[in-house]
């Protein structure tokens, strides 16, 4: 029966779990809470080549005023012959929508409004609110002496068509406006009105204006650089030139011959100079074309890293630069480098800080290969403090190239002298790597003055489990300094109970921190001992075992002689019969358990029967397949006896549970179950 309900309760089991989820939850309607999609069909005059054009679209809550954009789908639809461009808004709850174009605002596609509540559907994916009326029409902005194509927007209905890229250009011509035809008339300023339903084409208008050549001559050290140019116009970097009035138009500098850059048809016009696409430092040099070629001159000066007469590297830089950062530490055999300095002999360290203002020659400067021998004990004056070396003849002589160099670093000041209504006091501090003291004077206490002693708090002496600590607490006028003392009370012992110390007459804990004994107590020993007896030559033993700390006493048993017995006349001798099977246990191990009072066993049994009948519920409700005979039941039983002699007595306790659970197990799987549990799972 039990077999059956089992079988029964999974089966319903795995049919809830299998049902559809459609068939579990109720049907139900659309409501406010439910979102909706809004696509907006953008009605074209003709197809766009890139929709990025027609802008973005956005869907504005009349309500709440949330703003949602609507994306290009990229799909076209076409209706009664006209396409339509698809812009679609997600997940819109319901409302009134105003739709219209992002840069115009003015624009609104509402048709008195886009009320969802009326819109009915299976569910919100398949749900659209749907406008097809939006109308947008092709403008080209042309060159109206080539007829090329400048510039292609798509403008509402009834809206000007404003030009939106930059300023057209055309090499010896200067553009004078837009107009509505090719022709020398039709002045359109700056905007077209669209107002039919055609597409518009608007004409760029020229006048002629001659151009010149534009030419920059860059100077390095207030000369005209011819030899080595290529690498200084390396180092230098490229030019151009920006239109003062119309930053957008920047004209590229070719470099001809030495360090002399120029441009052609370059129209008249203001140009600053870029260098690498920034502004050369000096803003005040601009090239300038007036009905003739210009020209302009910029100066740079050339910085080099010298080992004595050798150079190293060379960079150009503009008038009021920041000096270049130093290049790599050369390597000179039998010498160590030093530092980078102004003259070849050495003694002034270079200054990177400062600006470049002229042709500058920077030097490499050695000591000889020296092993230091750095001492402990720091020096110091009033700012700083550092190592000195040991070593004879040490080329070091400046501080602040020495070992551990630095400024002094105070800690908090201390009050050596309190002051008084007559007296000044006295503070001092200490630096906390060299050691050294600075002094400071306290002004004098203002008459009537009285303490109060609730300023900050420092710990004098850390409080331990044998001493008090001492805690000092200062008058809470700053200068004042002076200062009560209160006693922390000890912390408490930290014994460790995970070990014990223990002689002869009973065991204790230790301080982790002092090293203090806890109260001592008596050993708790065993009732009764374990005895190995003696063999005839050898003592034997009788031990007790603390069951808190382990200690062991033992007591020997000194050996019995043997009875002495009158000798009798030898028989014949019989034949040796075999040895039996089973041999004398060993002596058992002692006991490491008391004896009295305890449960461990009684535990363990009740453990062990517990999971043994388990098992045997397990295996006989098994299907019947897994078996053993009674030879393999008496091997396992002999295996585990032999295993157990000679052991203590713990490996006793558990080969007789084990043999209790062989003995469960074979008679509920030595025999074929009665009821084949397959049958039941067809």
């Amino acid at each position: 029966m039990l077999k059956k309900l089992s079988v029964i309760f999974l089966s319903v089991i795995l049919i809830i779990g299998i049902l559809p989820q459609e068939a579990m939850a109720a049907p139900r309607s659309l409501g406010k809470d439910d979102a909706y999609y809004l696509r907006l069909g953008v009605r074209l005059d003709e197809r766009p080549d890139n929709t990025e054009l027609l802008g973005d679209f956005i869907a504005e809550n009349t309500e709440t005023g949330v703003k949602y954009k609507l994306d290009c789908t990229g799909e076209v639809g076409t209706n009664a012959g006209i396409e339509y461009m698809y812009y679609v808004a997600k997940n819109l709850p319901v409302g009134v929508y105003d739709v219209y174009a992002e840069d115009d605002i003015h624009t609104i596609y509402r048709f008195d409004g886009i009320d969802f509540n009326s819109i009915d559907g299976p569910g919100y994916e398949n749900t659209w609110g749907i406008i097809t009326s939006a109308r947008m029409f092709t403008v080209e902005f042309r060159d109206a002496m080539n007829n090329q194509v400048i510039f292609t927007q798509y403008v509402h209905y009834n809206h000007n068509a404003s030009y939106k890229g930059e300023v057209p250009t055309k090499p010896g011509f200067k553009f004078s406006n837009w107009r509505s035809d090719r022709g020398d008339h039709g002045d359109l300023n700056d905007s077209w009105y669209i107002n039919d339903t055609s597409s518009k084409i608007i004409y760029a208008n020229w006048t002629s204006s001659p151009t010149y050549t534009a030419s920059l001559k860059v100077t390095v050290n207030g000369e005209e650089l011819m030899e080595g140019a290529d690498e200084a116009a390396q180092s230098i970097g490229n030019f151009s030139l920006r239109d003062a009035d119309d930053p957008t138009r920047i004209i590229s500098l070719k470099r001809e011959s030495g360090l002399t850059y120029t441009a052609e048809n370059v129209p008249n016009g203001r140009y600053n100079i870029l260098r690498n696409n920034e502004p050369v430092r000096d803003t005040d040099i601009v090239l300038e074309i007036n009905d003739a070629d210009g020209e302009a001159e910029l100066p740079f000066y050339s910085v080099h890293f010298m080992d004595e007469d050798n150079e190293l590297s060379v960079s150009y830089e503009e008038p009021g630069a920041k000096m270049p950062a130093p290049i790599t530490p050369p390597v000179k055999a039998g010498y160590v480098f030093d530092k980078w300095t102004d003259s070849k002999d050495g003694k002034t360290a270079f200054d990177f800080d400062r600006s470049v203002t002229g042709q500058t020659f920077i030097y490499a400067s050695y000591i000889p290969d020296h092993i230091h021998d750095w001492s402990d004990e720091y020096e110091y004056d009033d700012d700083n403090h550092w190592h000195e070396c040991g070593a004879p003849d040490c080329p070091i002589t400046d501080n602040s190239r020495k070992d551990g160099f630095g400024a002094h670093t105070y800690g908090e000041w201390t009050v050596t002298k309190q002051p008084t209504v007559s007296e000044y006091g006295e503070k001092e501090r200490q630096c906390t790597e060299c050691g050294r003291k600075e002094t400071a004077q306290i002004d004098k206490l203002t008459e009537g003055h009285t303490h109060d002693y609730t300023g900050k708090q420092e710990i004098v002496k850390e409080p331990s489990c044998t001493e008090e600590g001492v805690k000092r607490i200062y008058c809470a006028l700053e200068d004042c300094g002076s200062y009560i003392e209160e006693k922390i009370e000890k912390t408490a012992h930290d014994f460790d109970t995970s070990e014990w110390e223990y002689d002869s007459e009973g065991h204790w804990h230790i301080c982790a921190n002092c090293r203090t004994a806890d109260k001592k107590t008596a050993h708790r020993m065993s009732e009764e001992p374990v005895i190995t007896p003696p063999d005839g030559n050898t003592s034997g033993v009788k031990t007790w075992i603390c069951g808190d700390c382990g200690y062991i006493r033992t007591e020997t048993i000194p050996v019995t002689p043997p009875e002495e017995k009158p000798t009798e006349p030898e028989k014949p001798t019989k034949p040796t019969e075999p040895e039996p099977d089973d041999k004398p246990d060993k002596p058992a191990e002692p006991d490491k358990f008391p004896a009295t009072g305890d449960t461990a066993r009684v535990q363990i049994y009740a453990t062990l029967a517990m999971i043994a009948g388990m098992l045997y519920l397990l295996l006989y409700f098994a299907d019947g397949s897994i078996g053993m005979t009674e030879e393999e039941k008496n091997k396992l039983v002999s295996r585990l006896i032999g295993w157990a002699r000679g052991r203590n007595i713990i490996a006793r306790y558990l080969v007789i549970a084990a043999v209790f659970m062989v003995l469960l197990a074979y008679h509920s799987i030595g025999r074929k179950v009665e009821a084949d549990l397959s049958e039941v799972r067809k």
